[in-house]
Order: structure tokens, then sequence, then C-alpha cells
């Protein structure tokens, strides 16, 4: 009988034993820093004009009300917004990324991300994507006004927001967010040459690239398409000049995997009307 009990004394030891081992090795936070996925899944989320006005309302211009909703629904849902940052070292070096992330862009380099946006993406602990166009900053750098209802920021304004942790500033070209007779966007003309197409393209991305170094120290890593005027002329011209990625207008998820970097030059953007629920939009973008 004696011996009996201590065969059981010495199971129940070796048991317990093993089971705080068993723990120990798969803890949550164990779980949680190790996670490191070869393939993603990104919606990225395309804002323009955000509004406290219900003038002018609709498919290009924003509510506050709807972007707070929007931000107060991804943060309570347990999505982290990333930065194109975040992404290219994600491909590039190896970085990992949130289980749950979404990328939240803004075009144009309206003032209302100064005044609205920026502090909801600190009230909820959110990150954003300003995409700029030089030739607006500096209209509005000659002539300052920041009247949110219309105004672009200013460079100033711009290198602010360079120095904070919330908002990434990309580039939008300098000069050519514009529809004429003459060209749409960056796309290249019909009767137009590779090679002249290669000099005007480059000229006005560097005349961007360069003045936002020198105004802000910072170099953007992205280009965002005007109106979505992708082309593979202008796909190789932006690799040629160092970009590491390129935002589109086309309306689908993006399914990105370490193994095909390619797809950070055509990045997929949902435009984010007024008048549909965050619960609608963000269901349809299928998160």
């Amino acid at each position: 009988m004696v011996i009996k009990i201590k065969k059981l004394h010495i199971f129940i030891i070796a048991l317990i034993t093993l089971l705080i081992t068993f723990s120990a090795e798969f803890t949550p936070d164990s779980i949680i820093t190790s996670y490191s996925p070869s393939e993603i899944k990104l919606p990225i989320v395309m804002y323009h004009q955000i509004s406290k006005s219900d003038k002018n309302l609709g498919d290009y211009v924003l509510s506050y009300e709807t972007l707070e909703s929007d931000l107060a629904y991804l943060k309570n849902e347990g999505y982290t917004a990333i930065t194109t940052e975040d992404l290219i070292n994600f491909f590039h070096n190896g970085s990992d990324l949130p289980e749950k992330c979404v990328m939240l862009t803004f075009d144009d380099g309206f003032e209302s991300v100064n005044q609205y946006v920026l502090p909801l993406l600190k009230k909820y602990d959110m990150k954003a994507v300003a995409s700029v166009v030089g030739s607006f900053a500096d209209a509005f750098t000659q002539a300052p006004d920041n009247n949110v209802k219309y105004a672009y920021m200013n460079w100033d304004t711009i290198a602010e927001l360079v120095k904070s942790p919330y908002v990434e500033i990309q580039n939008h070209t300098y000069d050519m967010h514009k529809r004429t007779a003459d060209r749409n966007g960056v796309k290249i003309k019909k009767d137009e040459t590779v090679d002249a197409f290669r000099a005007i393209l480059s000229d006005d991305l560097l005349k961007f690239q360069n003045k936002m170094k020198d105004i802000t120290g910072y170099t953007p890593t992205a280009f965002t398409y005007p109106y979505g005027t992708v082309s593979d002329e202008g796909e190789a011209i932006i690799k040629e000049l160092g970009f590491k990625a390129a935002f589109t207008c086309q309306e689908k998820i993006n399914i990105l995997s370490r193994d095909n970097p390619e797809k950070l030059f055509r990045l997929n953007r949902f435009n984010r009307p007024e008048y549909v629920s965050t619960e609608a939009f963000f269901e349809r973008i299928t998160i």
C-alpha cells in the first residue's frame, strides 16, 4: 500500500510539472507575438474632403460624424490602421503586421486633414496616409487661407504633420492632378513617346519629392495616382524614381503576400461616400 501511494504521489508531481511547462510555452502573449503571416487581406479606404456642413456631402465629401463613426467602428472591431511604411516593412524587412489591419487614405491634401482628421486619429489611436498635391500646397502657402471648408494644407502645416505619429504624407503629383484636353492625370498621351512621357512625369514627381525633402526633411515612399490613371508606362517610371508603392482607385480588396511585392504598386482602394452607413460600407468591402 505504501508503494502504491508513493507511485501516485510521483505521478501527481510529474503531471503538475508537465502542466506548468505547457502553460509557460503557450501563453496568449507568446501566441500574439509569434503572429507573422505570409499573406494578408488588406482593405484600403479612400477619403477626400471632410466637412461639418450639410452642404456638398456626397461621393467625395464626407461628414465629420460619418468619419468618426468609421473610426469608432474599426476600433471596436479590433482593427489597427497601418501606414505605407508598415506595409513596405512587411514586404521588404520581414516586419509583422496586426492580424486585423486596415489602411485609411486621404487624397489631395485638404486642410480638413489637419483640423478634423488629426484630432479623431488621436482620439481613436489610428493612423492615416495623406496624399498631397504640391501645387495646391504652394498656392495656399503663397496666399495663406486655412478655411476648412475649401482650403488645402500649406507647407508649414504639412511639415508639422510629418512630425506626427498619426499622419504619413505621400506624393500625389506636384502639378499633374488635373484633367485637360491635353492630358488626363498621369496617363501617357496617344501621340507621346515613352521618353517624352518619362521626362514630364519624372520632372513633376521629383519636384514634389525634392520640395518635401527641403521643407520637411522627409521623402515620400509612395505615389498616389490622380483619378486612378494607372498605366504600365507610368508604373515603370515610378519604380525607376525609387517609389516603393503606389495607390490606385480600383475598388477591390488587396490580397498581399511577401512572395509577390509587385502588388505594392497597384494597391486597390474603396472610395468612401456619404449616405452609406458605416456598417453597410465596411460590410461591402468585406471587413
